[in-house]
């Protein structure tokens, strides 16, 4: 039975690349009692490229979706990829000023108004769900494994923006691994960028800089790490 639905915005990857990540997302929030309702006739938020070229265009680009949960009568609504995640809170901060949100709104069929808060699914998780209430619902302990939590560069940053957490010392992914019976480990890049936007022109800093992460890992004595967003590994 469902205890909550929240409109769920996919983004366009997670019907591509990183389609797995999406079927574990709504496998995840279904087994704790989250539908997510994914939003009607959705587009593309514009995510990395769109403000490269033009600020009022990617703001449009998801004003048009945040104005589409608006129109399903909610308040909120979650993704779980991190670029797409960063475009629509930006998009939510910048609308908010009344003169950069009509000019952004010739561009749209539909003007948007304003009023949608956008969450990350760990927010979801955290906040809405209840790490207590996560606790009791786990089924097998994770007693005896130790994971790195690992939230990347635009998770929680820039505060005003994202709203969530800490922006140099998150740890409500710490909370959730801990309250499956897991050690957080103390590790020390939990924020450090790992170059997934240069996946493609420049795969070398990537590599070098997810290298550097994976070595932390290690050096911390982790058994693994968890991330909430696909990155660039």
């Amino acid at each position: 039975m469902s205890l909550m639905k929240i409109p769920y915005y996919p983004g366009c990857s997670q019907e591509g690349s990183a389609r797995e990540y999406d079927m574990c997302t709504r496998e995840c929030l279904n087994g704790l009692g989250i539908e997510l309702v994914e939003i009607d006739d959705w587009s593309c938020c514009g995510s990395t490229p769109a403000h490269t070229v033009d600020h009022k265009l990617s703001a449009a680009l998801s004003a048009r979706n945040l104005e589409l949960v608006s129109a399903m009568g909610h308040k909120s609504v979650t993704t779980p990829c991190p670029s797409c995640l960063t475009n629509l809170k930006v998009a939510e901060h910048r609308m908010a000023d009344r003169e950069f949100r009509a000019e952004a709104n010739e561009l749209l069929d539909k003007p948007y108004s304003g009023g949608v808060t956008t969450k990350s699914v760990l927010q979801i998780i955290y906040e809405d769900y209840g790490v207590e209430a996560l606790k009791a619902r786990a089924v097998t302990s994770l007693k005896g494994l130790s994971f790195a939590p690992y939230y990347g560069c635009i998770m929680n940053r820039p505060p005003e923006i994202m709203r969530f957490d800490h922006h140099e010392n998150p740890v409500a992914m710490d909370r959730i691994v801990e309250a499956l019976g897991a050690e957080a480990a103390p590790f020390p890049l939990k924020v450090e960028c790992c170059g997934a936007a240069y996946g493609v022109p420049r795969s070398d800093i990537t590599a070098r800089l997810t290298g550097r992460l994976l070595d932390a890992v290690e050096d911390c004595g982790a058994d693994a790490w968890s991330r909430p967003a696909r990155s660039a590994t």
